[in-house]
């Protein structure tokens, strides 16, 4: 017995090792051919920091690498020399955007955020350009937002009122009370017709779009919709509370036919009982 526990262990072992040696490959892996990454890393100085800053991003964790935002072929080393050896207009004939100017930025990033880029151009922001993308979620280092990193750090470096405060308290209000739905639909899913979970999947959708909303910078849409998820919200919640009381109804009246079917039995029973045995 302690034979066969060893050879599992060591069997466990070796694919351990195995499974962490192939991620290891892997992540190695990730710049083995990004020449733009293999470049850069041996730099120092502001031609470097942005590996550094990229590989602790978001964009990193997603697969955005140099070329999603600055154009080129990072697998092709010679042109990308090349490239960055000939004037601007030579580089951007084979494909190199370079680096955006500050009216370029939305648009720069735009091409991924298409709804957000367009709600912050139709902005008060956008109309005076400040503050852009890279003013709040700086150029290489860009990290998934939260509503507390809005208030505390985004926000606040530019307003002194609390007017983040005041968006997070909307925003947490309306997700929590989704929250509570969600929860509710999960506990009697058995039990809803497949359209309650069709409109929860509908406003869990529209939750999604709030930080294209956010873009707006306007209190007034922000309250909007985060009011209409809250309504949709509480329309699925009555549609449970219908159902829960539904099923006490059928419990009650499942348990009063149950009581009468044992009474009458009883009764019958009974019946039977006073009934005079005839003789042959």
């Amino acid at each position: 017995m302690e034979k066969i526990t060893s050879g599992r262990m060591l069997i466990a072992l070796i694919l351990a090792s195995a499974v962490f040696l192939g991620m290891e490959k892997a992540l190695a892996q990730d710049f083995s051919d990004n020449s733009c990454i293999l470049c850069h890393s041996k730099l120092s100085g502001p031609r470097g920091e942005p590996v550094k800053l990229l590989k602790q991003s978001i964009h990193q964790e997603v697969g955005t690498t140099c070329d999603s935002c600055h154009g080129g072929d990072p697998k092709d080393a010679d042109l990308s020399w090349r490239a960055h050896k000939a004037s601007p207009e030579a580089a951007l004939k084979v494909g190199f955007i370079g680096k955006p100017s500050e009216e370029e930025i939305p648009e720069f990033c735009g091409k991924c955020h298409v709804t957000i880029k367009d709600n912050y151009l139709n902005s008060n922001h956008g109309a005076m350009g400040i503050p852009n993308c890279v003013t709040c979620h700086t150029s290489h280092s860009v990290q998934r937002t939260s509503l507390a990193k809005i208030r505390q750090e985004v926000c606040a470096m530019c307003h002194e009122t609390p007017r983040g405060q005041v968006i997070e308290a909307l925003i947490v209000e309306a997700r929590h009370r989704l929250e509570q739905v969600s929860d509710l639909v999960e506990k009697y899913r058995a039990y809803l017709p497949s359209g309650v979970e069709d409109q929860l999947n509908s406003v869990q959708a529209q939750d999604a779009t709030v930080g294209s909303v956010f873009h707006t910078f306007s209190m007034d849409n922000i309250k909007e919709q985060t009011e209409s998820l809250k309504v949709k919200a509480d329309t699925i919640a009555q549609e449970v509370e219908e159902l829960k009381e539904e099923l006490r109804n059928r419990k009650k009246i499942g348990v009063g036919i149950l009581i009468f079917t044992l009474c009458a039995a009883a009764a019958l029973f009974y019946y039977r009982k006073l009934l005079p045995i005839p003789h042959d």
